[in-house]
Parts: structure tokens; C-alpha cells; sequence
């Protein structure tokens, strides 16, 4: 019995598990007083989906590339996905790495949330 990465159960838990993400940031919007604008909603959330895509597909590849190869123990492989994936992941969220921030001056700015 082999290890099946896109077999029908594999896809419909991932499918879940994305439903499930996206459901808490819905969630998240519903609840949050004031809301925020739609599309700083939409950016946040193709962020998370971006840095969660880009973790997952890491670590798949990873996966693939270490059974290949036959290497190191089940711990040591598993800490380097960890590692890499991380890394890649930080660096697919960081505003300044997508060209986001435009004005660097206003990051330094204090946030006002009408507290007073």
C-alpha cells in the first residue's frame, strides 16, 4: 500500500479544509465592528490564501523530492519542509516583497482605531 497524494479522500479533505479557511475569514468580516472595506477584505484574504497555497504546494513538492531520493530519517525530512516552506511562505505574506507598500513613511505612523 503506497502513500497517494491526490486520491478521492485526500481531495475531499483538503477541499474541507479550504472551505473551512475561508469560512473563518467570512466569519471574521461578519463579526468584526467596524468592518473593514471589501477590498481590504479581499486583499487580506488572497493573502492568507496565498501564503497558505504557496506552504502547501512547498511542502508537496518537498514531500515528493525527499521520497525520491530516499533521504535522511522521517524527522529530518519533515524539519526541512517546515523550514523551507516557512521561509517561502514569509516571504509571499511580506507587503514589501509583493510590491504592496508604496509609502514606507506612513508604515511609521501610529494606527488610530477611534479608542479615543
Amino acid at each position: 500500500m503506497g502513500c497517494e497524494l491526490a486520491d478521492t479522500f485526500a481531495l475531499v479533505v483538503q477541499g474541507m479544509l479550504g472551505v473551512l479557511a475561508l469560512a473563518s475569514l467570512v466569519w471574521k468580516r461578519y463579526i468584526e465592528t467596524p468592518p473593514r472595506p471589501m477590498v481590504v477584505w479581499l486583499m487580506d484574504t488572497s493573502k492568507q490564501a496565498t501564503g497558505g497555497g504557496t506552504a502547501h504546494l512547498t511542502n508537496v513538492l518537498l514531500g515528493m523530492f525527499m521520497g525520491s531520493i530516499g533521504a535522511g530519517s522521517p524527522h529530518s525530512r519533515r524539519a526541512l519542509q517546515a523550514l523551507v516552506s516557512r521561509a517561502l511562505s514569509e516571504s509571499s505574506e511580506t507587503p514589501s516583497a509583493t510590491g504592496l507598500v508604496g509609502d514606507q513613511a506612513a508604515l511609521n505612523e501610529p494606527m488610530s482605531f477611534g479608542l479615543g
